[in-house]
């Protein structure tokens, strides 16, 4: 047996490491996320459908990082990068989806696409506000020249970009009103 020391072999150690823990607090933090929705929404199905749109964003940015950094500059993606961006995603995509799918729970008392609608006009702007106020913060990441950081702001920023303009305004309201109340599973809501 040989064993290999070095800088080398540290970082494929560590990389490694974090893998295998990105695995785990991945799972963690999407149950964790699943568990705070499902009380806060009184829904299993909403909860499920929120939390798979915000996974659909991540591996959207993850698949456009790859693109960008690894065939078109020429550079691998650093090991951190999908573990933290993965992490500044899920927390905020899940909380903007709590935020736009409790108004539309309450809003939706005559009807799921008048409900999405009346959401827009008032939660609409301010999440978007948020989403584009975060990305910003995160393209600061790429005014320096530490590689890993430029990669992690770039990858974070492209997936707020993709779930403000795409998943949030298009697909989950699409997909909700094609849903109707089924989307908010065991429980009904209110009609008014």
């Amino acid at each position: 047996n040989f064993a290999t020391t070095g800088l080398a072999s540290l970082s494929a150690d560590m990389r490694d490491q974090v893998w295998r823990d990105f695995a785990v607090y991945g799972t963690v933090a999407i149950v964790g996320v699943l568990l705070v929705l499902i009380v806060l929404l009184r829904s299993i199905a909403a909860p499920v459908f929120m939390v798979a749109a915000v996974v659909l964003s991540f591996g959207a940015a993850a698949g456009i990082s790859v693109l960008v950094w690894q065939h078109i500059i020429g550079i691998d993606l650093d090991w951190s990068v999908f573990p933290v961006s993965f992490m500044a995603l899920i927390a905020v995509g899940a909380d903007y989806s709590m935020l736009f799918a409790a108004r539309i729970r309450e809003e939706s008392g005559d009807g799921m696409v008048r409900g999405i609608l009346r959401s827009f006009g008032s939660t609409g702007s301010v999440i978007t506000t948020a989403g584009i106020v975060f990305a910003l913060t995160m393209f600061a990441l790429m005014s320096g020249r530490v590689i890993n950081l430029l990669q992690i702001g770039f990858t974070v920023v492209v997936g707020l970009l993709i779930d403000i303009t795409l998943v949030r305004t298009i697909l989950v309201p699409a997909a909700m009103s094609l849903i109707g109340d089924r989307i908010w599973w065991p429980s009904r809501p209110k009609r008014g």
